[in-house]
């Protein structure tokens, strides 16, 4: 069980100080499952970031693999990491998961583009492949096989 208190919400991927508006009213309470987008183009992060919180869930959001890298030590309480493969940077989406993956925090993974299908060995194990575009039953389909 994942907990969350309401003295620390979640907060959204726009960064317009908005706080997290699914809550229970109580001090600690069952939170709603955190999901990173890592997304560089802004309307699709935006567009990711919307069915997942139309989904009751938290979406926490990064630009490229880096900011991921340094959210991640903030937010222990992250389930599920949602990246595009096509980043800016010095390293991709892949290797972004792949060192997620490696860090063994547990998190679940599910990797997307629209480029193609990766082959399945340079997945990290259990990872799923959600090609673009996606619809928000897609990604809500993904998220909930990842069991969040």
């Amino acid at each position: 069980m994942r907990l969350h208190s309401v003295s620390d919400p979640g907060k959204h991927c726009r960064g317009e100080g908005r706080t997290e508006t699914h809550r229970l009213g109580q001090r600690i309470h069952e939170a709603p499952c955190i999901v990173l987008i890592v997304e560089d183009e802004p309307l699709i992060r935006m567009l990711a970031e919307d069915m997942v919180m139309d989904a009751g869930l938290i979406p926490l959001c990064a630009a490229d693999a880096h900011q991921a890298l340094r959210i991640l030590p903030d937010h222990d309480d992250i389930a599920i990491l949602f990246t595009d493969v096509d980043l800016p940077g010095d390293f991709n989406g892949l290797d972004l998961a792949r060192r997620v993956h490696a860090s063994g925090l547990g998190l679940d993974i599910i990797i997307t583009t629209s480029r193609c299908e990766p082959d399945e060995s340079p997945l990290p194990t259990g990872a799923q492949f959600l090609a673009k575009p996606y619809s928000g039953a897609e990604l809500l389909n993904a998220i909930h096989t990842a069991e969040c």
